[in-house]
């Protein structure tokens, strides 16, 4: 998600506010260059420190998503999903807000039925944990087998719960996420479109 801002500056920021708060970062959260990484380790804190951690990550996503390079394929496949009465739904760790930000910036949102991401109040429950995911599924009425997930990560796999597509976006990726045995992988969006 970040395209202009790299991940270990997010990470930066992250332990910045840490610092201001006077809590020493340890383990692995110390030197990780993931965000999320940080983002969990404040997530065992006290409540305002991990809302103060999660508001300087959501501000660092939204000013990042305005940057972000396009999916390629990704206009292809939103519009022949939707065209066919298809309900696409945005399941993600990032937050809510960054997700509307990048959403309304490209003008996908207009292809989007609802978003399940990242707030204050759910931060401790990402995928993998199902929570974002059943919400989502709750949201529409439905069951996860009626739904099909599709992810770039190991934890879009693991919180699936229902048939998933993963999908490997970055040169390495596909060995790691096929050890994960997806229902099916993919290297590009197209992919999914009838005449691949």
């Amino acid at each position: 998600m970040f395209g202009a801002l790299p991940d270990h500056e997010v990470a930066d920021r992250l332990r910045a506010v840490l610092a201001d708060r006077c809590q020493p970062v340890t383990g692995a959260a110390a030197t990780a260059h993931d965000p999320f990484e940080v983002l969990a380790y404040a997530t065992e804190l006290d409540t305002p420190t991990t809302q103060a951690v999660e508001k300087a990550f959501r501000a660092a996503e939204v000013e990042a998503v305005r940057a972000a390079p396009q999916t390629p394929g990704l206009p292809a496949v939103l519009d022949h999903l939707t065209s066919r009465g298809l309900v696409v739904t945005i399941v993600s760790n990032n937050s809510a807000a960054a997700v509307k930000t990048y959403l309304h910036t490209t003008g996908f949102d207009r292809y989007i039925g609802s978003i399940s991401a990242r707030t204050t109040e759910d931060v401790r429950h990402l995928k993998p944990h199902p929570h974002l995911l059943h919400r989502a599924i709750t949201l529409h009425g439905t069951y996860p087998g009626e739904c099909l997930m599709i992810g770039d990560s190991i934890t879009d796999i693991h919180a699936a719960g229902t048939p998933v597509v993963a999908y490997a976006n970055k040169p390495g990726k596909h060995p790691r996420l096929a050890t994960h045995h997806p229902d099916a992988l993919i290297d590009h969006l197209t992919n999914l479109l009838p005449h691949h």
